[in-house]
């Protein structure tokens, strides 16, 4: 008798925030998509397609006027990410090291 459950294995992804990076932690059923398109499934979990959350990570968190993340979204996505909280709350993550406000992620 085990007080473990084998299916609840997790693996960490560190990621690209603004600021830095944060971990998300992955299923075993998410591993393969991540390893086959990182930029994509993480700009996913954020809501933002792969050029909106690539531009959102290389303009540091403010937004470029010609992408389409309308305000909402964004102010959305900077509210989690201060709360450390991941929009929408999918997944746990976890600061790597201490980030400014608009970088921390989390469920």
């Amino acid at each position: 008798m085990s007080i473990n459950d084998p299916s609840q294995i997790h693996y960490i992804a560190n990621v690209r925030v603004p600021g830095g990076a944060n971990n998300i932690s992955l299923d075993e059923n998410e591993v393969q998509r991540y390893r086959t398109d990182p930029d994509g499934f993480v700009a996913e979990t954020f809501g933002l397609s792969k050029l909106e959350y690539i531009e959102w990570v290389e303009l540091d968190g403010t937004p470029p006027v010609r992408t389409a993340l309308k305000a909402a979204i964004f102010v959305e996505m900077q509210q989690a990410v201060c709360n450390n909280q991941r929009p929408r709350g999918k997944r746990h993550t976890e600061s790597s090291h201490a980030l400014r406000p608009g970088s921390k992620l989390s469920r």
